[in-house]
């Protein structure tokens, strides 16, 4: 390990100079739209949670009229770089963990290398070569909960290589670990490849006759990949009890898959011309290093299972275009995630191990001037077919000069010559050239702090009754989706990509006025405030203000033309919509819709009546459903509104129900007078409980049973483990100690 201290020092600087060189290609304008609309928002929401004492790291009641935060795995929280949040500002702790990030791509792509063989200066080409790659750039920049998973990939084939060839189970366990962390960020598509990869190559070496030890290995790798999960069960287990229940929980028709979005040669063609890092798996300089890289006969197995895997995943990304997509959509998990195009991050990745071992075959020593031919000539071949995509700019002429400078030098003797030519090569090529990626980060991340003022206003204008409902601003990332939530102001939507089935179709419904017929009517809505946009829906969630930018478009199904701000600045206003049903509030009665389509039809249709009489779909336990409405009001008081803990004093003039414009959702529970009630979803998405004449008091609690039990699981499997390596490590040890004794 002390041999490798160098080039693990070296890979730790190029990721920070990397970030550095990202952060210096900042704009004003952000398009590394996920990056400030979901993920620093959700960090810089933890971390306020956390200064609460933890209130509201279960359940966010700021965004989406309520809805689960550690349940929805896509928020990281437990992803141990996130931790950077609680020590740094938003913008720097973002440049931490993309460091983190990129370094972790860097290590491991070189540990992965060197298992495979190849000479310390070829690893570092192939560690470069994915450390900064197109896809690992285009992940990062797309969001760090998106290319976390992404980087442990080169780490976790290290562990699967050493237990394809001599298996040892704490190697078993390393392989789990891995795999694990890939799994804290909670992008699940880059894991669910990095198994269909191990799987992979596993089958490779059982084909190949590869492992002296076929059966071991296969357990042992079977066995790591079973521990992921188990290691990662804290977190695991919330997020798949909430998937059951998301937008995305069954499989993507191919218009939902966005099948528009996969590779073609014509696409491909105009990423590699203009340099672009999404989906597009060649880099000159890696593309080039690769071809020779069958020239090592020793590591041949190895090298064609990465060269065929990266084919299969290539024809993959040509989605229905392909051989092979229409068959992989039938698999079990083949038709949950969208755009095939991302298919190619694991042709990116394959090539990036082939650069590494074509880089080891072009610096090993050659005698004979007909290998060194044989070598530049291959390396020519990979030349030629870039340039069928793109012609080279003059500085990407003089790194082709010096790979085969370098090439020459090291056939002559001149080993440190020629490895410090190509691996500059490679640095050049991948680092220093690609000055600015298509999503750009923000030159002033404190820009998610332009409204601060106006919510401050809205939030002492509020009470625990209200919601606002923020238009958002596309052309700045000041005025977002989750801004609401920055400044801990319950909204009725947030940017979650992954929301309950429920809201999304209740959102669609009032936001375009139809049906949500697909996936795409949510993510891709024409406009905010469409022609179809029902205001009824809107005041019967609770909300009262709507705010949008100081120039808003296409709102007036949302706010009339007569109404006027409340409260404004520079680039923003807040609407008062006037009449609205109280977030809480006593009715004398519900009404039963069995069929739920029809109820969100019937609801959209008349959201005034489902306001009086709240439209359920199965009449309570206790048979009630209520009575004609009474003269006298009821009056419902907050005593208590924190995220997991809702208590309500309710006077009401008859027996009859509470409505609480929050999600249902499971994990909550309530109780009346300190008995437990039955929670009836209510308008879709909503709770309502039966409560008696006169006095009363209404309690909500929110306690998933999933937490604590992926908890418990996390801690049972890393202890047992724990313990496990620890007694076969003292066992040796025992047994030698009573024999010095002896002697």
């Amino acid at each position: 390990m002390r041999a490798h201290r160098l080039p693990v020092v070296a890979l730790t600087a190029a990721a920070v100079y990397g970030v550095s060189r990202l952060a210096a290609s900042a704009t004003p304008k952000s398009m590394a739209f996920d990056v400030y609309n979901y993920y620093v928002p959700n960090l810089v929401y933890a971390v306020a949670r956390l200064h609460d004492g933890g209130t509201g790291l279960l359940w966010n009641r700021f965004g989406n009229c309520g809805q689960p935060f550690f349940g929805i795995s896509s928020t990281g929280i437990l992803y141990p770089a996130n931790a950077a949040f609680l020590f740094l500002s938003p913008g720097h702790a973002l440049e931490a963990v993309m460091a983190f990030d990129f370094a972790v791509a860097g290590i491991g792509a070189f540990f992965l290398c060197r298992e495979l063989g190849c000479g310390r200066a070829a690893s570092l080409c192939g560690a470069l070569a994915f450390q900064f790659g197109n896809a690992t750039i285009d992940l990062m920049t797309w969001g760090p909960q998106m290319g976390g998973p992404y980087v442990w990939l080169p780490a976790s084939m290290l562990f699967t290589e050493r237990l394809v060839r001599a298996p040892r189970w704490r190697d078993a366990v390393a392989l789990g670990a891995t795999l694990a962390l890939a799994l804290l960020p909670g992008f699940p598509q880059a894991v669910l490849f990095n198994y269909q990869l191990i799987a992979l190559r596993v089958a490779w070496a059982l084909v190949t006759r590869e492992s002296a030890r076929p059966v071991v290995g296969s357990a042992a790798v079977a066995g790591g990949l079973v521990l992921a999960p188990l290691f990662a069960a804290v977190a695991l287990f919330p997020g798949v009890e909430q998937a059951r229940l998301s937008v995305r929980n069954g499989p993507l028709s191919l218009e939902e898959m966005n099948q528009a979005v996969s590779l073609s040669l014509d696409f491909l063609r105009k990423q590699v011309s203009g340099r672009w890092e999404i989906f597009n798996p060649i880099l000159l300089v890696p593309w080039v290093l690769a071809f020779p890289a069958l020239l090592r006969p020793a590591r041949a197995r190895a090298t064609l299972f990465y060269l065929c895997a990266g084919l299969v995943y290539a024809d993959l990304a040509l989605g229905m275009d392909g051989a092979l997509f229409p068959w992989y959509r039938t698999l079990p998990l083949g038709a949950i995630f969208r755009e095939p195009a991302r298919f190619v991050w694991m042709p990116a990745f394959c090539l990036t191990v082939l650069a590494g071992l074509g880089a080891d075959a072009l610096l090993w020593p050659q005698p004979r001037a007909a290998g060194v031919v044989l070598r530049m000539a291959l390396a020519g071949v990979g030349l030629w077919l870039f340039l069928l995509l793109s012609p080279l700019g003059a500085p990407e002429k003089i790194l082709i000069g010096a790979i085969a400078g370098g090439t020459i030098a090291a056939a002559i003797g001149w080993q440190r010559v020629g490895a410090g030519a190509v691996v500059l090569a490679v640095f050049v090529d991948v680092v220093v050239l690609p000055h600015a990626p298509f999503r750009r980060l923000l030159a002033d991340p404190d820009v998610l702090g332009t409204h601060a003022d106006l919510f401050a206003t809205l939030r002492g204008r509020m009470s625990p009754q209200d919601r606002v409902y923020v238009v958002p601003d596309d052309r700045s990332a000041a005025l977002g989706q989750k801004t609401p939530a920055l400044f801990g102001v319950p909204s009725l939507h947030d940017y979650e990509p992954q929301p309950s089935r429920r809201y999304a179709e209740f959102f669609v419904r009032m936001r375009g006025g139809r049906p949500m017929q697909s996936l795409n009517d949510f993510y891709y809505p024409l406009a905010y405030g469409a022609p179809g946009f029902n205001r009824g829906m809107l005041a019967l969630a609770g909300v009262r203000y709507v705010v949008t930018d100081a120039t808003p478009v296409n709102v007036s199904g949302i706010v009339p033309p007569a109404d006027h701000p409340v409260a404004r600045d520079a680039t923003a206003r807040a609407y008062e919509i006037g009449e609205r049903t109280p977030r809480a509030v006593w009715v004398p009665g519900i009404a039963v819709v069995p069929n739920s389509q029809l109820l969100l039809e019937r609801l959209a249709q008349r959201p005034a009546d489902a306001a009086r009489r709240p439209l359920v779909e199965a009449a309570p336990r206790s048979g009630f459903v209520g009575h004609d409405l009474v003269a006298a009001p009821g009056e419902v008081t907050f005593e208590r509104d924190d995220p997991e803990h809702v208590r309500l004093r309710v006077r009401a003039p008859a027996r009859g129900f509470v409505l609480v414009s929050d999600q249902e959702s499971p994990g909550w529970h309530a109780t009346v007078d300190g008995s437990p009630a039955e929670i009836v979803r209510a308008n879709y998405l909503f709770r309502v409980v039966e409560v008696p004449a006169g006095e009363s008091v209404v309690e909500f609690r929110y306690a998933p049973g999933s937490v604590p039990v992926g908890a418990a699981v996390s801690l049972f499997a890393i202890g047992g483990v724990g313990a496990a390596l620890y007694r076969a490590r003292r066992a040796p040890r025992r047994a030698i100690e009573p024999a010095a004794r002896a002697a």
